[in-house]
């Protein structure tokens, strides 16, 4: 995680003031010496999070740092490799799965994730490949999903698109014909 990267970026979406970025409370910093998670990330929450609750999209909130160590599912999430930092309007948990590298982001669902005994990674969809990316695409006013269907969605159709691309799909056998019902030559 480029961290230096994270909080360009967040001080950008905070030049209204609108975020707060800055150093976190005291207790979030004795609860982030206490956690597991990666440097980077503690790193990133410590100094140079949003203090205030706020959207950085119309669809799309970050959470206060004072708000991610009391969030309901935090210890499902970690011991699973993900921390909530946000949600969808929608309600979709807005996450960090640091269990891989780079730092992917993305959105659980919450209708199979709250209240559920299921692991996190199988309602989990991407949303971007970092948290720098997720930053940089809402910087630069580009496209996000508003929650986790859409993510899902989003993700088939670019495989799709990928392995069109590379020529890996397979076409129809037999001859072609034009839109008038005339054998191709």
């Amino acid at each position: 995680m480029r961290t230096s990267v994270c909080r360009e970026f967040l001080l950008y979406l905070d030049r209204n003031g609108e975020l707060d970025v800055g150093e976190s409370p005291k207790a979030v910093v004795k609860w982030l010496k206490q956690s597991n998670l990666p440097f980077d990330l503690k790193h990133l929450l410590h100094f140079d999070w949003p203090q205030k609750t706020a959207e950085i999209l119309p669809w799309l909130r970050l959470s206060a740092a004072k708000e991610i160590p009391a969030l309901e599912a935090r210890n499902k999430l970690l011991r699973h490799g993900f921390l909530q930092v946000g949600s969808s309007v929608g309600g979709d948990p807005l996450v960090i799965r640091w269990d891989l590298e780079p730092f992917e982001v993305g959105f659980l669902t919450h209708e199979e994730f709250w209240g559920q005994d299921v692991e996190p990674q199988k309602v989990y969809a991407r949303i971007a490949r970092s948290l720098e990316s997720l930053l940089y695409r809402v910087v630069e006013d580009r496209y996000v999903p508003i929650d986790y269907y859409a993510a899902k969605d989003i993700n088939a159709f670019l495989a799709e698109e990928a392995r069109d691309a590379s020529g890996k799909l397979q076409r129809r056998s037999g001859s072609r014909t034009s839109a008038r019902g005339d054998k191709a030559k």
